[in-house]
């Protein structure tokens, strides 16, 4: 089985819930785990030393609107080389880069799940 995931903001609970759901889906031998991550200011200088030695990751820029729009078609290089069965997709920039990146994507036989993490509704309420 292989599990990608795709997360934009790595950084306090969003970066957690994906190291937690990484690690524990890389613990089967059977199972090939990628993280597919962008930096903010937020994100922890060790937070790489959290991860298995077996979780593979991928650093690619979406720090800007212009950077977002770039990272959608190294995203979908990616997944047409991973060859993921589940991408899950921590937080809306991560949601819609790696939506339009399925659709467009040559494998269309594999699920994604998309979990809205919320906090930025905490922050800032309308």
């Amino acid at each position: 089985m292989n599990y990608c995931h795709l997360i934009e903001s790595s950084g306090t609970g969003t970066l957690q819930v994906t190291i937690n759901l990484a690690n524990e889906q890389s613990k089967n031998r059977n199972h090939s785990v990628t993280v597919i991550y962008s930096k903010r200011k937020s994100t922890p200088k060790n937070f790489k030393e959290n991860f298995n030695k077996n979780v593979n990751l991928i650093l690619v820029d979406m720090s800007n609107v212009f950077k977002i729009i770039i990272a959608m078609f190294i995203l979908l290089k990616l997944l047409n080389k991973i060859k993921p069965n589940v991408l899950f997709l921590h937080s809306s920039i991560a949601g819609a880069v790696g939506r339009l990146a399925c659709f467009f994507s040559k494998k269309k036989n594999f699920s994604f799940i998309y979990t809205s993490r919320n906090f930025f509704f905490e922050y800032f309420r309308f």
